[in-house]
């Protein structure tokens, strides 16, 4: 006799099928539906047949010792399997028909006449089924669908303010990933301990947040104080303000993320991968109306890195992560300053430790690579490393960059010059679709979809191309979520746009 259960060889297909009365119903059903994915769900369907299991009441005066009494395959093909269930029966001890109406359905099954309970059959089936769909509904636990893609998922991106499709997948940050914070967003007043929770709990380090930071605010010129008969802002102690500019003691907040590892502090400066999701959290959060600044403090018996000259991500960063001598002789001033948009400031206590003031803004990127929708807010790590990847090529007027019909390996960006797009119909006809300049790119939706590419593009004079292969591009994919996450929205609008100029 096989043996069943945890510890042995058999599986739990098996397992539900020799001995399904020690299975809980729902978790059974559930395997059930697990085991015919091509099948609609139990009780949605308006063929019974098309459900993934048929239950059957077994029709008894005893006491059942569980609600299942037993699973098993059909005898005829291509039925789904049966489930014998010992609750929710129009006849038998617990049925709402009377006993003499049990006695006789019993009679007639000693005698092999199935009929009368096929037909009850018909009405129990479809009673379990909603009984089933009822707790499906409103237990969590019993969802089969992705949790983004659950109707409470809906309500928790409500809550946080992502639940219609133009919302999704704007931020770097994953959508799913921010409905553990609903709680904190369903309050319309925000504070420095509902950013501190969010802060922390997304990145997985302390985080410190103070406020009432003050900065100077520049004034409208329409605010200014002019003196004379056409002056404006003349009265003193209501509209008089002295310069151009006032302070405003609301102005910034000061995030400090730390104590940080070396790997976490590279993550978190300009050109790390983490500091724009950091950002836009905190943009999330707060809004638009503060100067955010943020303090990155490394750890104190953090290793100082050696200063390397070097072009890879992971060198030495003057005013950041670089420093002149080892971590016992290093003598660096009690604060430095470096002007605007970053402030360095280094603190010496019992262990040395190293803040970095980011400002919220993070410098300008390469105009043409952050122009695309593909590659909107990559680090400048990362910006730097597709210009490595891509291949400038100089071209003449004339030249057939891409050909309509060919296999799409690469995607181009126009360095330099003018090019046309032109489309050739089934009747062999040529037909005008746009004209590129500098800066502009082509060739991505062949490169994305796999597809034949769709147009030519012809150099409408000298100029210069810049190709993006297909593997560095799959590369850069898989290591930005955000790209992931926007690639197929873009892939979308562009064959919109396509099929509209077709």
């Amino acid at each position: 006799m096989a043996a069943y259960g945890w510890g042995t060889n058999s599986s739990i297909k098996d397992w539900l099928f020799a001995e399904g009365y020690r299975f809980d119903f729902f978790q059974a059903v559930r395997l059930l539906e697990l085991l015919a994915p091509d099948h609609p769900g139990v009780g949605q369907s308006a063929d019974p047949i098309c459900d993934p299991v048929q239950f059957r009441s077994r029709i008894s005066q005893s006491f059942p010792p569980s609600d299942i009494a037993g699973v098993g395959h059909s005898s005829q093909v291509g039925r789904p399997p049966y489930m014998d269930v010992n609750f929710m029966s129009l006849a038998g001890a617990f049925g709402p028909l009377p006993a003499p109406y049990t006695d006789f359905l019993l009679e007639r099954l000693a005698k092999k006449e199935f009929a009368l309970k096929e037909f009850l059959d018909l009405f129990n089936h479809r009673l379990v089924s909603l009984a089933y769909r009822i707790r499906k509904t409103f237990r969590v636990g019993f969802e089969w669908k992705a949790p983004q893609e659950t109707h409470l998922s809906n309500y928790l991106f409500s809550l946080v303010g992502l639940n219609t499709p133009g919302l999704h997948h704007r931020l770097q940050v994953p959508d799913l990933s921010l409905v553990a914070f609903g709680g904190l967003m369903a309050h319309q007043v925000r504070s420095l301990a509902g950013l501190e929770r969010v802060l922390c709990g997304y990145f997985q380090t302390s985080v410190r947040v103070q406020s009432f930071l003050g900065g100077w605010q520049p004034l409208d010129s329409t605010e200014w104080t002019r003196l004379g008969r056409a002056g404006a802002n003349r009265e003193l102690g209501r509209t008089t303000a002295l310069g151009t500019r006032v302070w405003d003691q609301h102005q910034q907040l000061l995030v400090t993320m730390g104590p940080l590892t070396p790997e976490q502090f590279q993550t978190f400066l300009p050109v790390g991968w983490g500091f724009h999701s950091l950002q836009e959290l905190t943009n999330w959060y707060v809004g638009s109306d503060h100067k955010i600044r943020y303090a990155l403090k490394l750890h104190p018996h953090a290793k100082a890195p050696e200063c390397r000259l070097s072009a890879t991500s992971s060198a030495a960063r003057l005013g950041w992560s670089s420093w002149l001598g080892s971590q016992r002789t290093a003598s660096l001033p009690q604060k430095a300053l470096v002007s605007s948009p970053v402030v360095l400031q280094v603190n010496h206590r019992q262990h040395r430790t190293r803040q970095v003031i980011l400002s919220r803004r993070s410098g300008q990127y390469a105009s043409h690579v952050t122009g695309h929708p593909l590659f909107k807010g990559l680090p400048l790590t990362e910006i730097a490393e597709i210009s490595r990847h891509m291949v400038a090529r100089r071209v003449g007027r004339g030249t057939v960059v891409v050909r309509q019909g060919e296999p799409g390996e690469s995607l181009f960006i126009i360095g330099q010059g003018k090019a046309e797009v032109i489309v050739r119909s089934i009747d062999g006809k040529e037909r005008h679709v746009a004209t590129l300049g500098t800066g502009e790119f082509f060739g991505e939706m062949a490169l994305l979809t796999g597809k034949p590419r769709t147009a030519t593009v012809v150099m409408l004079e000298d100029g210069t191309v810049h190709e993006l292969g297909k593997d560095a591009l799959h590369q850069i994919l898989a290591r930005c979520p955000r790209i992931q996450q926007t690639l197929s929205t873009y892939l979308r609008k562009r064959s919109l746009a396509l099929s509209q100029v077709a």
